[in-house]
């Protein structure tokens, strides 16, 4: 009896050595989750490489002007007519005034009679006949009337030659219709002509 007894604490001391030795402190704590890897750390550059430079940003393009508005295309006839105006008709070449009338005996009773207390009226009846539209003032170069007749100087260019014959219509149609001119052989340097027009006053009805 004595032996069994001996082998059973024989037995039991074995169990208690073999969880010391296997088992171990500590045995009852709980299991740590394993850890996340770590990232790898990266090369640093080597010492001959230039440090990378930051890139600049490219400027947006300025916006562009809108452009001009185009005219409307003209119809084909609008252009063919724009581009076939017919030029003016070229003025007609009319020869230069000639002598008219009863010179010499006009010339005769503006001699024989001086001036009278009507003169000045008469001298600015005729001078209204000029500065108007049609008929430029400076052509009447002076008029002098006298008791029967009155004397216009009148100055004639090509440019004007209507106007000289509408200033005589005016004349003979508002004044007295017995009139003559007396118009020097040809123009000077300039073209000009200075006619002597002699008309009789109003109320004055022929030459004496």
């Amino acid at each position: 009896m004595a032996t069994k007894h001996w082998l059973l604490i024989g037995a039991v001391a074995l169990v208690v050595l073999w969880a010391l030795l296997f088992l171990g402190p500590g045995s009852d704590d709980p299991p740590q989750p394993a850890s996340s890897a770590e990232p790898e750390p990266q090369p640093a550059p080597s010492a001959d490489e230039p440090p990378s430079r930051p890139v600049a940003a490219e400027p947006s393009p300025a916006p562009q002007p809108a452009p001009a508005p185009q005219p409307a295309p003209q119809p084909q006839s609008a252009r063919d007519a724009a581009q076939h105006v017919e030029p003016p008709p070229p003025e007609p070449d009319l020869p230069p005034p000639t002598t008219i009338g009863n010179i010499e005996g006009f010339k005769r009773a503006y001699a024989a009679h001086p001036r009278d207390a009507q003169a000045n009226a008469a001298e600015t009846r005729l001078r209204a006949f000029y500065g108007t539209e049609h008929i430029p003032r400076e052509m009447l170069l002076s008029v002098a009337c006298h008791k029967t007749v009155c004397k216009m100087r009148i100055r004639w260019t090509k440019p004007r030659h209507m106007a000289y014959i509408g200033s005589l219509m005016m004349v003979t149609s508002q004044f007295n219709s017995e009139i003559a001119a007396e118009v020097p052989e040809a123009p000077d340097r300039l073209g000009q002509l200075d006619i002597d027009v002699y008309v009789l006053r109003e109320g004055i009805r022929t030459v004496e």
